[in-house]
């Protein structure tokens, strides 16, 4: 995996790359802090990835794999400010129609995927062991018409994962100086939190030698709560 970090200046918006395969776009808004020296910049690396299975399967029919996740970073967050909770909400393109070999993903609670039995607000999963992400994940929309950074407007799903720092038993060493030496600035990152997947048996097998013509559409909304009432978000844009 390839990641570039996005420096942003007080209140402004910045668009650049941010990983490989899948793409990512990424943006941030950065509060100001009028007594600080700090420049605040933001980093998301992850998103979603998709296996599609066996291509042109004889019996027309494959097994395919959503993973969902990611480690979220700040530099320069002043030092007297700490991160409370963070919220990464994962947006896919709807697969419309259960025959469908693609583009999109199935919803996490299709018929055909293994989540389907799972409670909507607490589906359950493992993530990194100490880290502050919680341990069920839940799903709030399906087949909403969502636009992404990119412009584009598909039919979409949302699955929500959280990070609180009351949760985190490394939370000390989530905190490191500054990499650009600024006096009275710190650097912040989550961890990794593991991959969330979604298993889908049976669905119709691509026909490409790599995928459908369009991929699929998905982004991550990071939202973050400071300990001084501020937020912080940042939008990372992916196609598996």
């Amino acid at each position: 995996m390839q990641t570039e970090s996005t420096q942003v200046q007080r209140r402004t918006v910045v668009k650049g790359a941010a990983w490989a395969a899948p793409l990512v776009v990424a943006s941030a808004t950065v509060p100001a802090y009028a007594a600080s020296r700090c420049v605040t910049s933001t980093r998301f690396s992850g998103g979603n990835t998709y296996n599609w299975g066996t291509y042109n399967s004889p019996t027309g029919r494959t097994n395919q794999t959503l993973t969902l996740g990611g480690q979220f970073y700040i530099n320069d967050l002043p030092a007297d400010v700490t991160v409370t909770k963070i919220t990464y909400e994962f947006w896919t393109e709807n697969r419309v129609g259960q025959d469908s070999p693609g583009p999109g993903a199935f919803y996490v609670k299709n018929v055909r995927s293994d989540r389907y039995n799972q409670p909507s607000n607490a589906m359950p999963w493992t993530p990194t062991a100490g880290s502050g992400f919680a341990n069920t994940t839940s799903t709030t929309a399906n087949l909403v018409n969502h636009t992404y950074q990119s412009g584009s407007t598909a039919q979409s799903w949302n699955l929500i994962m959280t990070w609180d720092a009351s949760r985190d038993s490394n939370i000390s060493s989530r905190y490191t100086a500054s990499s650009t030496g600024s006096t009275g600035c710190r650097n912040f990152t989550t961890g990794p939190s593991s991959r969330f997947v979604v298993n889908y048996s049976n669905v119709v097998a691509s026909g490409s030698a790599n995928s459908p013509s369009t991929s699929i559409k998905g982004e991550t909304i990071i939202t973050v709560q400071l300990s001084n009432g501020e937020t912080l978000r940042h939008v990372a844009g992916s196609g598996a």
